[in-house]
């Protein structure tokens, strides 16, 4: 962490300092260090730095407290990355108006070559499966798996790169303050293999407007999006715009013309997205190629005791099972069943399709 972090924090949290107004006040200044000593005159002279802007920043700069800010971080384990610093993703440096600051849980290399995956947040079972098969094979290939940790396809997209590689999750709030929270739990495995990634200071809540500026990060993280799974008006569609500003590729799976899931995609296609069936089309298009063969072979999960060997031996591929079948035919208990089932899940050897219905995943 750089030794003028406090600096960078303090303008950081700042009332009307967003991301265009802190890097104009650094360009003008060469630090945050010198940017918060200026008087109202000096500041006013700043591009998109009004008289009114200069006098709460003058006003409010000694009342923001930087150090609850920094122990939180600091408990949780986490870092902080400043736009100057060497680690800060070089691809993320270049789109127009980058975040200042990343607040980071995880130990991963930013500048690797990332893809995103993102779709909406209520996926079909086909979304689901085929989310996960691509975002897998991706990892596996030796790329990082970027999305947006909400339900539905971002989730699928985490696990799915879990299962062959590493992830990283773009929040569109602090890191102390997980959304969805019951993206807890894949939280902890992303910061083992990845990073949790945010611009927001540490306690943000979930807001409204936060989610569109996190999708520009996870585009600009990205040689590409693929948007698996989302209909008109899709946020992930949102996503595939910035992407589109920043030079990056983009992708679209093919769906269903029912139900009106996939009519975001099948618009992007229309628009000249890279139509996308697999991991392979993926690096395809962005002329890269898979690093080695990979073991296909079904996976077993030797972890699991007699009762959750039997719950496993039950699924089937492509033919979900709804947990009140699966109690029945086992004859076992539903706490027994819930926490086999979430052992399974997590360790990518089985998915759920939503309305607890749960089926083996693709190996």
């Amino acid at each position: 962490m750089r030794k003028d972090v406090e600096d960078w924090i303090r303008l950081h949290l700042l009332p009307g300092v967003g991301p265009i107004r802190f890097l104009n006040l650094i360009t003008h200044f060469g630090s945050p260090g010198e940017a918060l000593k200026a008087g109202v005159r000096e500041l006013s002279s700043v591009v998109n730095i009004d008289k009114t802007t200069a006098e709460k920043i003058v006003s409010e700069r000694e009342k923001v407290k930087v150090e609850g800010e920094l122990k939180q971080v600091e408990k949780l384990g986490g870092d902080i990355i400043c736009f100057l610093d060497d680690e800060y993703p070089e691809l993320l440096k270049n789109i127009a108006h980058p975040p200042p600051i990343l607040y980071i849980m995880g130990d991963i290399d930013l500048n690797q070559r990332m893809v995103a995956i993102v779709g909406t947040r209520t996926p079909t079972v086909y979304g689901r499966t085929m989310t996960r098969e691509i975002a897998r094979g991706v990892a596996e290939s030796g790329l990082v798996v970027v999305s947006g940790l909400a339900r539905g396809i971002d989730t699928e997209a985490h696990k799915g790169a879990l299962e062959g590689g590493q992830t990283v999750a773009v929040l569109g709030s602090g890191i102390a303050n997980i959304y969805p929270a019951e993206n807890r739990v894949i939280v902890e495995r992303i910061v083992e293999n990845g990073a949790v990634i945010s611009e927001f200071p540490v306690y943000a809540k979930p807001e409204r407007g936060h989610f569109p500026r996190r999708n520009r990060v996870i585009s600009g993280l990205s040689l590409g999006v693929v948007v698996t799974e989302a209909p008109v008006g899709s946020g992930a569609l949102i996503t595939a715009n910035h992407a589109l500003n920043q030079g990056r590729e983009v992708m679209a799976l093919p769906g269903s013309v029912m139900g009106g899931k996939s009519g975001g995609t099948h618009m992007l296609i229309k628009e000249g997205a890279y139509l996308v069936e697999d991991a392979d089309d993926v690096l395809e298009c962005l002329g890269l190629e898979r690093q080695g063969e990979v073991d296909r072979e079904e996976k077993i999960p030797t972890s699991l005791d007699e009762n959750g060997l039997k719950i496993f031996n039950l699924l089937k591929v492509d033919e979900p099972m709804h947990i009140d079948d699966i109690i029945r035919e086992t004859g076992l208990s539903s706490s027994i069943i819930s926490s086999a089932l979430l052992e399974m899940e997590l360790s990518g050897f089985i998915i759920q399709t939503g309305g607890l219905m749960y089926m083996r995943a693709r190996h």
